[in-house]
């Protein structure tokens, strides 16, 4: 006679269709696949439902009470019959990625998006730029600190249901650089208290010789550092760590020593 050796299991759909499968052992096996109506009191047979697999088409939210077995037989021996299992409509989330205040941004700014979720619950969250993932990120918020420091471009993320397995894709947000910082000298923290970051926005993505030359209050040179810069913004690291409180001259050269930009810092 027939044995059941993987039974069909409860199915929650992000669409209107769901298949059922079970796995028998027999000779000449038959199936009869049967629906319930009343919470499993009744079942009758569902007409050209007759293989290891079944699929519920046009599935609504009112059939989440239905439930669903087969019925597996053999020619000449006893029959079984498997465990009911249900079928539910999931729900795709709506995904809505905001950027705020705008998407004009320099490198030092702080910059953050956030993914808001409808229906509210816990997700698994996929963040892509110029549609690459994004490793290491699955909370609803991206920032610099996990990822975008100066990287301008599109990005878009998917929220996924652990449970149901539904998955919601955002709109695409688009960040660029602000024009307004195009020949600035752009330092952070400000005021300090050592380490700063330095970084200036590039008219070309070649490699370049840079370097910065820190000078004191009283026009001393005290921090000289030379640095290979790629694209558009690379950030520069200085430390002003031990130096004395007060106001300092940073100066952005070229490979030919040429003034590029030059800003000031407060050192506290």
């Amino acid at each position: 006679g027939p044995a059941i050796t993987v039974q069909p299991t409860d199915i929650t759909s992000c669409t209107t269709t769901a298949t059922f499968n079970v796995t028998a052992t027999g000779t000449n096996l038959s199936y009869q696949w049967q629906v319930s109506t009343d919470g499993g009191l009744i079942y009758t047979n569902i007409a050209g439902a007759t293989s290891s697999t079944y699929t519920v088409s046009g599935l609504t939210p009112a059939q989440a009470n239905n439930k669903y077995r087969v019925v597996v037989s053999a020619a000449g021996c006893s029959s079984a019959t498997s465990n009911a299992v249900t079928a539910k409509v999931g729900t795709n989330p709506v995904v809505t990625l905001n950027l705020l205040p705008n998407g004009s941004y320099n490198p030092l700014t702080f910059v953050g998006l956030t993914a808001t979720v409808n229906p509210a619950a816990s997700y698994i969250y996929q963040w892509k730029r110029n549609n690459v993932i994004v490793p290491n990120v699955t909370t609803s918020t991206l920032t610099k600190t996990n990822g975008l420091t100066d990287e301008f471009g599109t990005y878009q993320v998917s929220a996924t249901d652990p449970i149901s397995g539904c998955t919601g894709v955002s709109n695409i947000v688009t960040i660029e650089n602000n024009p307004l910082f195009a020949n600035s000298l752009l330092v952070a923290p400000s005021p300090t208290t050592g380490l700063l970051q330095v970084t200036f926005y590039s008219n070309t993505t070649d490699v370049q010789k840079r370097s910065i030359n820190v000078y004191d209050q009283k026009g001393a040179r005290v921090i000289v550092k030379e640095f290979t810069v790629f694209g558009r913004y690379s950030v520069m690291t200085v430390d002003l760590t031990g130096r004395a409180a007060g106001t300092y001259t940073i100066i952005l050269r070229d490979a030919n020593g040429k003034s590029i930009a030059t800003t000031r810092i407060l050192k506290k």
